[in-house]
């Protein structure tokens, strides 16, 4: 049977697969839900394909040169999936696919904070290209972010879902049938895809093949471990002089009797939602601010119980527009006079 479009996906049932080794899980994870995605959909997004055969072939240069005189995506990775086995190219594929999540984090370090300090080690560029080097959910963001491709992540513990919502990146994209998703989970520091084709990916061979060494490539252009916190000292600053902003138009607001509590828990009221991806949940949290003693809702004596909540309440909306995560016309929509509709 050709290795391409086993089935289609309908009423079929995910299944986990344990594609082996910790460090590199997360990747490897990835690679298996796109070749999933590949079995499994009859008109898979070509141009994210190419994208990725581009880079791998880069690094692994051998897998190319068996397929000569094929040219199409599609047809290039079903050469692939006839000629060498899953656990390899699943391997070699997460190298490819971590490489170009590094890449996505190394041009744009403000967005993925996070990746760069786990657990109190700073990472560098360099360090995160290593296979055995775990990386946090950012990680999979930036690469989800890279190549256009719908990611969803399932944070469970002790083998059961944990109540919240799955994450899925880009958050603004759309799913279809040229652009399934691929479906990870998390337990533990350890990642495992979810198969739609999972019986054709069991394999115990996952953590012992040995390691398919990639073509030595330039990555001259990483930054430094000092370019890259000048740059994320730089975002720090621009949106905590946003909240400010943001803030103390907030006040003046209510200062001058436009903006009541009662409103302001109606726009909180209201719920959030994500204005862009930039939105970095793991690092501008409101102690952010707190931190650099710009916080205005510390108890004061010299103000009366519903003004301490007016004024929580105020940060608590500034924080929110200020890191994307509500539209600023939207905190207006209950103000009556048209000449505030805007805040930024």
């Amino acid at each position: 049977m050709s290795p391409r479009f086993l089935s289609q996906p309908f009423g079929k049932i995910r299944a986990m697969v344990n594609v082996g080794v910790n460090g590199d899980c997360g990747f490897r994870s990835v690679a298996a839900g796109l070749i999933d995605n590949f079995l499994t959909h009859s008109h898979l997004n070509l141009e994210l394909l190419s994208k990725v055969l581009i880079q791998h072939f880069s690094y692994f240069p051998q897998h190319r040169t068996i397929l000569d005189g094929l040219i199409q995506a599609n047809d290039l990775m079903k050469a692939m999936l006839e000629t060498f086995s899953k656990p390899e190219l699943i391997q070699t594929m997460a190298y490819t696919l971590r490489q170009l999540a590094v890449d996505e984090m190394n041009a744009n370090p403000e967005k993925y904070v996070k990746a760069f300090i786990q657990n109190s080690t700073e990472l560098s560029p360099e360090s995160m290209r290593q296979s055995e080097t775990w990386l946090d959910i950012s990680s999979i963001k930036a690469l989800a972010n890279a190549l256009n491709m719908p990611i969803e992540i399932r944070v469970v513990e002790l083998g059961k879902e944990l109540p919240i919502p799955p994450l899925n990146y880009p958050r603004t994209i759309k799913i279809s049938a040229t652009n399934p998703k691929v479906v990870i989970e998390l337990e533990a520091r350890h990642y495992r895809p979810l198969l739609l084709e999972a019986i054709a990916f069991q394999s115990d061979i996952y953590q012992t093949l040995p390691t398919i060494p990639p073509r030595a490539s330039d990555h001259s252009t990483d930054r430094t471990i000092s370019e890259i916190h000048s740059l994320i000292d730089a975002e720090e600053q621009r949106v905590i002089d946003k909240f400010e902003t943001i803030r103390d138009n907030l006040t003046n607001l209510v200062n001058a009797g436009e903006l009541t509590k009662q409103s302001l828990l109606e726009i909180l009221i209201t719920g959030t939602e994500i204005m862009n991806d930039n939105y970095n949940h793991h690092y501008f949290p409101m102690n952010l601010v707190k931190a650099r003693g710009i916080y205005r809702a510390e108890h004061s004596v010299s103000r009366t119980h519903d003004e301490e909540v007016t004024t929580e309440l105020v940060n608590r909306i500034a924080h929110e527009i200020c890191v994307g995560h509500r539209n600023a016309d939207g905190v207006y929509a209950l103000i009556d006079n048209p000449a505030n509709n805007r805040l930024l």
